[in-house]
């Protein structure tokens, strides 16, 4: 099996008939087709705009690729207008967000605090958007391994001896990017590391329970019994199905 930092979800339409997600495993050598292919568009600055935002859309791509992750974050923040069109996870290397989410994570900020009225467990890191986040949106029982097809696709289910699939070992990933890659599926019961509890509806929208029993897009319902991830064993991949 192969121990993987992360995916990024293509922009194409799932297959319904096979209940899979394409996305694409992210190594250091990241696909620069990929990565240019989700890149913001060019946009035009307001009038009274900072000197750099007014700047070509060309020039600032050359200025936003000779900036750290930390940096492309911040910069982000400054603005509407940054934020629309700096997306650090698409123009930072992989190698590098994976180290600045580790260290990140020492920071006093994040750390859990156990004691007193504001006791709280900390936050967490994702290894798929390569950002901290608050617990409540991370599965208290998130899912250690997944089966992914040769194209990308997170196969759920039985699993064909003909089929080419791979067993893959999962990091901590928050429950948004659970949802845009497969790894959280229709009718599962999550909760949250606060102890919020929510169910996955066929659209894969998030709702919480008992509150919301009823998709208002899909008209899926909570199903009487919802199936739970847990701390399970690796998944079994028929030899003859495993990838070359």
């Amino acid at each position: 099996m192969a121990t993987i930092s992360g995916f990024v979800p293509h922009n194409r339409p799932a297959k319904p008939r096979k209940s899979k997600i394409l996305k694409q495993v992210v190594s250091p050598a990241a696909d620069a087709e990929t990565a240019a292919a989700v890149e913001p568009k060019d946009e035009v600055a307001a009038p009274g705009s900072c000197s750099l935002a007014r700047l070509p859309g060309e020039i600032r791509r050359m200025i936003f690729s000779s900036l750290d992750y930390h940096s492309l974050i911040r910069l982000s923040t400054t603005s509407q207008f940054f934020h629309r069109t700096v997306v650090p996870q698409t123009l930072a290397d992989p190698l590098e967000m994976l180290q600045f989410v580790g260290r990140a994570m020492n920071f006093p900020q994040h750390w859990p605090k156990e004691r007193g009225s504001n006791a709280h467990p900390g936050n967490f890191e994702c290894y798929i958007c390569f950002r901290i986040r608050s617990p409540d949106l991370f599965d208290a029982n998130q899912a250690q391994h997944a089966i992914i097809d040769e194209q990308g696709y997170v196969v759920k289910g039985d699993v064909s001896p003909f089929s080419k699939v791979m067993g893959i070992y999962l990091r901590r990933f928050c429950i948004e990017c659970g949802l845009l890659t497969g790894l959280h599926a229709p009718s599962d019961s999550l909760t949250t590391k606060t102890g919020g509890e929510f169910w996955v509806c066929k659209c894969r929208k998030l709702w919480p329970r008992p509150d919301v029993l009823k998709c208002s897009v899909c008209c899926d319902t909570c199903p009487f019994r919802l199936r739970k991830h847990g701390m399970q064993l690796a998944p079994k991949v028929p030899e003859a199905a495993a990838l070359a």
